[in-house]
């Protein structure tokens, strides 16, 4: 399991809230975020009305997902980690998510996601990783974030979606 608990939080009127099961949350949340934990939901179209029903109006949900189903199919041996991993959510289903999930809201941002590792901890992998990505980010940077990427072998997207 990816859960650890939130470290504690010093500032005044910060609230940090972590929980193995969605349905002990209870309240509403300026700040949703959703890294890495989406893909390994069997049930994700529940767990996601579930979370998107926790925003606050004006709320801003954050979300990172893989998106690794293109290059998996150029290079059938690439390990999706399944079934660890049991979605491959790329730019098409973030495109889409507000209309999929009927929400009163707005796509401030979808790019593919930041690089995880740094040329001091893995060099090779690290300029592979920034070199796949950097066509989409390109196409994007151009032709704006409402713009889906013909490019696709990103392995990685992310979202923001403010709600209200």
């Amino acid at each position: 399991m990816d859960y650890a608990a939130p470290r504690h939080i010093e500032e005044a009127g910060l609230r940090v809230v972590g929980s193995h099961e969605l349905s002990e949350v209870t309240g509403r949340f300026d700040i949703i975020l959703a890294s890495a934990i989406l893909e390994h939901i069997t049930d994700a179209f529940t767990a996601i009305r579930d979370l998107t029903a926790r925003a606050d109006p004006r709320a801003y949900l954050y979300a990172r997902t893989p998106f690794v189903l293109p290059l998996a199919r150029l290079v059938p041996k690439l390990d999706m980690t399944y079934p660890a991993h049991v979605h491959d959510m790329g730019s098409t289903f973030w495109h889409r998510f507000i209309g999929t999930f009927g929400l009163d809201a707005r796509l401030v941002s979808s790019r593919p996601s930041l690089v995880e590792t740094t040329l001091r901890s893995n060099p090779v992998r690290t300029v592979l990783a920034h070199a796949l990505k950097l066509p989409a980010s390109m196409e994007l940077a151009l032709l704006g974030h409402d713009h889906v990427p013909a490019w696709k072998l990103v392995g990685g997207w992310e979202a923001v979606i403010r709600f209200g």
